[in-house]
């Protein structure tokens, strides 16, 4: 889950940390998945001898890549175009709103254009 607002005696605050009350509410993003993916990922990782701090939600961790901090407080859509899946990542006031995973992506895409101009699938890349 990724926090979204938090809310203080019918306050909203950004962080509510050292801050005291009577009511703490949150609305959070939250993000699920096949459990047992999750669990291989790790696991291939601890074969190579590495640990896992934390699992993150790609088009977060491409977030802090791609997008300042402004534009995920003002507001942007996130377009993550991959091989397999186009990722899309909804952010306002610096934290993801919504998030979807479109089964169309890159290799769909050089597939048609491979067909359309008659060419190896390579060229078309």
């Amino acid at each position: 889950a990724e926090p979204q607002e938090f809310v203080i005696d019918g306050h909203e605050v950004k962080e509510p940390i050292g801050m005291s009350g009577g009511r703490l509410e949150v609305k959070v993003h939250i993000v699920t998945g096949a459990q047992s993916a999750a669990e291989n990922i790790v696991k291939c990782v601890r074969r190579c001898g590495l640990e896992v701090d934390q699992l993150v939600l790609n088009p977060s961790a491409s977030s802090h890549a791609a997008l300042t901090a402004d534009e995920r407080d003002l507001g942007v859509a996130l377009v993550d175009i991959g091989a397999g899946t186009t990722d899309v990542a909804i952010f306002t006031g610096g934290s993801i709103r919504h998030t979807a995973v479109i089964p169309i992506a890159g290799d769909l895409i050089t597939s048609d254009i491979a067909m359309a101009l008659r060419t190896p699938t390579k060229d078309a890349e």
